[in-house]
């Protein structure tokens, strides 16, 4: 046998380059990173928000980062709004107002100030910064105009009783994936109507099934498996109440948003996708499960959190407005959209038809 160094069967034991390395080590740290964030609530690129594996609707695949699905831009805060006020204030002012409105029974400061913490970490969660990016795309491609404040709370209040009986038909049907799948559909898309089909026109977006498709979007991640909703804070007790809080949030983004607190950041790769979820894991993490220490279950449950000086949104007035900064609904008069059909309707409106009061 040839056994010189020039031989075939000689191979080289030579280490791998440096640069070969870094890029191993780089990769063994980023699914490193990326299993810890779906450990911490981040959802599998693989789950679909109506639950079926073989779902390939993209309103679905919000989740999924890579080829068409990542998505065109990411919404990032700027460090004021054009009048100068620190966006993080006014997204922790309105996560505490929100709190103090939607929950007066709580008593304790401490507590308030836990539940408006974990109100601010869904409010800035990446899902829904992504859904409030998705309904400004919808709305401007099809020329819904709610450049007056007063039209998009009128949408609000139309959609808010809907949403509310949709939330209560997803509870009423757990166990049925099937109807589950079929509801979310129905209202993630644009609505088909009476002999559309027949004609061959597609189905057409309209104001509401845009506020629709935002609220359910953003509920569905609320809902998001049970342990990581427990230890989020995030389980709200009544379908009004998820109504009026997301109907909420989707407003405040709104009149944010005419305030430049936002910027669009283009996305070019899943990394920077990665990234913005990393930052916000950071900045809110999760309670501690029941079984751990309670010495650090406290140390995690007391939020950095101060209430600020109320009205920081220009021509918001809140003696005069219906509603918390960004909300549609008080408890001293109970959501705008039932005051609305009171202006134009009476009192004469079916138990039915309205929200509860709180």
């Amino acid at each position: 046998m040839d056994t010189s160094p020039h031989s075939s069967s000689h191979f080289s034991s030579s280490p791998p380059s440096p640069v070969a390395l870094t890029l191993r080590r780089h990769r063994r740290d980023e699914t490193r990173r990326l299993q810890e964030q779906y450990s911490h609530g981040r959802p599998y690129p693989g789950e679909r928000l109506c639950g079926s594996d073989d779902c390939l609707l993209r309103c679905c695949c919000v989740y999924k980062t890579t080829g068409i699905h990542l998505p065109w831009y990411i919404l990032i805060d700027r460090d004021e709004s054009e009048d100068g006020v620190p966006v993080k204030d006014i997204l922790t002012e309105f996560a505490y107002l929100v709190t103090t409105e939607v929950w007066p029974s709580i008593e304790k400061q401490s507590d308030v100030l836990l539940k408006a913490r974990s109100i601010e970490a869904f409010v800035s969660s990446p899902p829904v910064r992504a859904a409030y990016l998705d309904f400004r795309t919808v709305c401007q491609k099809n020329d819904f105009d709610f450049s007056i404040e007063s039209r998009l709370r009128e949408a609000l209040s139309s959609t808010m009783p809907r949403f509310r009986d949709l939330v209560t038909e997803l509870d009423a049907a757990e166990q049925d994936s099937q109807r589950i799948e079929m509801l979310i559909h129905r209202h993630l898309q644009p609505p088909q109507q009476p002999g559309q089909t027949s004609s061959g026109r597609p189905p057409q977006w309209t104001q509401e099934s845009c506020i629709m498709r935002f609220l359910l979007t953003s509920e569905l991640w609320r809902r998001h498996g049970e342990r990581h909703m427990r230890q989020r804070n995030w389980a709200w007790e009544e379908p009004w109440m998820v109504a009026e809080l997301l109907s909420a949030v989707l407003l405040n983004y709104w009149l944010m948003d005419g305030e430049k607190c936002f910027a669009r950041e283009p996305t070019r790769s899943s990394e920077q996708v990665d990234e913005a979820w990393q930052d916000w894991l950071d900045k809110y993490p999760m309670l501690e499960d029941e079984s751990d220490d309670e010495s650090e279950r406290r140390r995690v449950r007391s939020p950095d959190l101060v209430p600020k000086p109320f009205g920081m949104i220009k021509g918001l007035d809140l003696d005069r407005e219906i509603g918390y900064v960004g909300g549609v609904g008080t408890a001293a008069r109970g959501p705008l959209w039932r005051d609305l059909r009171q202006r134009h309707d009476g009192d004469d409106e079916g138990e039915d038809d309205v929200l509860p009061q709180h």
